[in-house]
Formats: structure tokens, C-alpha cells, sequence
């Protein structure tokens, strides 16, 4: 990256497969924009736009579905799938570090919420103990890699809380697990081998899937009641043509090209293993979100200023302000397929000397 001036290693962002600035998916965006403008209309009824249907194709080829949804954005999804699921369930319980979306989306449908402790299987069992009555619905929500940690959501474990629970549905806000984790990229219900009846996820184009807007990979019978019951999703746009076009266009790209799932996971695996031999604690998770913990004797700012001002190197470095920031603060980077060997060998050696 160019910034003020200066070439920088750029470890910050979430462009995980890199598909942002393939040129296939750049020209998707192009030759639709000047074919079709910015406006995009997308009533059904009406009959569905060419880049919407191919949009559509693209996301059920890659998610192995038959009725993905696609959003104005990723944060949409909260309240559409709540909105949606609100006549099924009863009472949601909420991991107390999940994205700002889904509690403004439970809001929105106007279920009650009850937090557990992150990522405390217990914890969830005890609110259910406690807040469920014996003929009520749970609906369980959590991210599924959380964004600053890179923390995976034990969902398994927590299914095998709810398999006592009859209509029980699990949701996760899966936007950083989209075309990273699992055989195929489909996300941490893949990765965790959860699939069928109960499971549901969503997210957003945007991080490793090169584009814009939501997605939620669904049957045609749930996204037929997203389109009769959830004005969340009726009362707000998609994107523009070409915006869908170069996410059809990086859908393909992320199913037919596993290369590149597999050099991210290469990357992933070589600095998380790397940073465990300098005897730092690093999250066990597959996830293209690295994170280094604010210790006694780690100062992540001034790490943080000198991989910037020194080593050219772009991290990012936080105490606040977003979901799951650890107390005291945090160094956090992220990796990409685009990366070079040579530029993780520079990150490498950068924080091993600052260390």
C-alpha cells in the first residue's frame, strides 16, 4: 500500500482471498456498470435483474444451497434473519461479545435477548436454565470468528446444550468465516462439520468474498419467508448491478480456485505457529485474524508505532470501540492470499525484534 507517500507491508483490512482486486472480478463490475447503471430493481414479481440471478446462481453453487439471499449489507443481516426466525423461537441468547448487528437485529424483531459469557458453553446452559421456559423456543447468536481475536464460536458445543431443546435454531454472524474456513470456504459451520435442520449463518461479501453487500445461504423455503416477513430485508436496496456482478464473478473464483484458500491457510498457520515459538499466547484458530494480547510486559502501541514509523508495516492496534477487543487492549493483523512470502518474513522478523 501507498500511504503519505510511502510503501507499506499492509496487514490490516480483510481481503482475505484478495478477490477485492482480481482483475476478473474488477471487469465483472465494470462491463456491468456501464451495461446496466447504478440501479438495480429487484422485486421478484416484477421479474429478477440479470446480475441478481446470476448473483444468485453463483451463491448457491458456492454455499451448496438453493435460496441465497442477497443483502444491502452485511450489518442487514441481524434484523432480516431475525425478523424472519421471530415466529419460531421464543427467547435469543446472545454471546456478550457479538457483532453490534445482531443485537440491533433482535431489537429490531423485538425478541428478547439474553447475553452468556463468550464463548462458555456452561454459560449458555445456565441461561437457558434460567430464562427458558419448558414450551419455549431457543434461538442461539454468536459470531462465528470473531473480528478482533480471530476466536472461533464454539458452536458444536453449544448444540449439544441445545439438543434437549425442541426447535432449538443456532444462527452465526459468519462474515469472517466466508471463504475462509471450512473444506470449501463455506464458513465455521462447515469447519465445525454442522449442516441440516437448526443451522443457519450469514454475513457479507465484503471481507473474504471480494465484493459488497450481505449474503444468507438459505433454502428457498426460508428465503420465501425472509421475502413475506421481514421488512428488514423488503425495505431496503441491493447494491448496484455491478457491485452484484463482481460477486457473482468472486463467488465462482473462491469455489473453482481453492489455491487460494489454501496459501492463505499456509500463511495463517506459519505465523500463528512462528509467534507460538517467541512464546507468545496466540488463539489455536484457522482464522486469517492473528491477535496479540496487551501484557505486563508488552506494550502493543509502541509495537504497534514502531512497525509503522520503522518497519513500514501496517498493523492495527486497538483499546476499544468495537466488539471483542481484549481488556487492556490489543495488536491484531490480518493475512490475505495476496501476501508474499517475503512480506511475512518482514512481519515475522519485525516482531520478533520488538517483542
Amino acid at each position: 500500500m501507498r500511504i503519505g507517500g510511502s510503501t507499506y507491508d499492509w496487514f490490516r483490512g480483510s481481503g482475505y482471498l484478495g478477490l477485492q482486486r482480481h482483475p476478473d472480478v474488477l471487469a465483472a463490475a465494470c462491463e456491468a456498470t456501464l451495461r446496466y447503471g447504478l440501479r438495480l430493481r429487484d422485486r421478484r414479481a416484477a421479474g429478477c435483474h440479470p446480475c441478481l440471478l446470476e448473483w444468485e446462481r453463483a451463491a448457491n453453487a458456492f454455499f451448496e444451497c438453493d435460496g441465497a439471499v442477497l443483502l444491502g449489507s452485511g450489518y442487514a443481516g441481524g434484523a432480516v434473519v431475525a425478523t424472519a426466525l421471530a415466529g419460531d423461537v421464543d427467547v435469543a441468547f446472545v454471546d456478550e461479545q457479538s457483532h453490534a448487528n445482531v443485537w440491533d437485529g433482535l431489537a429490531v424483531a423485538g425478541l428478547p435477548a439474553i447475553a452468556f459469557r463468550h464463548r462458555d458453553p456452561p454459560s449458555l446452559a445456565a441461561a437457558l436454565a434460567e430464562h427458558l421456559a419448558p414450551d419455549q423456543r431457543p434461538l442461539v447468536m454468536s459470531d462465528g470468528v470473531f473480528p478482533i481475536t480471530g476466536a472461533i464460536a464454539p458452536a458444536d458445543a453449544y448444540w449439544d446444550v441445545l439438543a434437549a431443546h425442541e426447535g432449538a435454531i443456532l444462527c452465526l454472524d459468519d462474515a469472517h468465516g466466508y471463504g475462509v474456513l471450512g473444506r470449501h470456504g463455506r464458513g465455521t459451520l462447515e469447519h465445525l462439520g454442522l449442516a441440516g435442520a437448526g443451522f443457519l449463518s450469514y454475513g457479507t461479501m465484503s471481507k473474504g468474498l471480494g465484493a459488497s453487500g450481505g449474503v444468507i445461504p438459505c433454502s428457498l423455503r426460508l428465503r420465501d419467508r425472509i421475502e413475506r416477513l421481514s421488512a428488514a430485508y423488503r425495505s431496503t436496496s441491493k447494491p448496484p448491478p455491478g457491485i452484484v456482478a463482481a460477486g457473482a464473478r468472486a463467488l465462482e473464483i473462491a469455489r473453482t480456485q481453492p489455491q487460494l484458500r489454501a496459501r492463505l491457510a499456509e500463511h495463517v498457520a506459519r505465523v500463528r505457529s512462528t509467534l507460538r515459538s517467541f512464546g507468545i499466547a496466540i488463539e489455536e484458530t484457522p482464522a486469517a485474524i492473528v491477535c496479540i494480547a496487551q501484557a505486563p510486559d508488552l506494550d502493543c502501541a509502541a509495537i504497534a508505532r514502531h512497525l509503522h514509523d520503522r518497519e513500514r508495516i501496517a498493523v492495527l492496534y486497538t483499546e476499544g470501540g468495537y466488539s471483542n477487543v481484549p481488556v487492556g487492549g490489543c495488536l491484531a493483523f490480518t493475512l490475505s492470499a495476496l501476501h508474499e512470502d517475503e512480506q511475512i518474513d518482514r512481519l515475522l522478523a519485525a516482531l520478533r525484534a520488538a517483542l
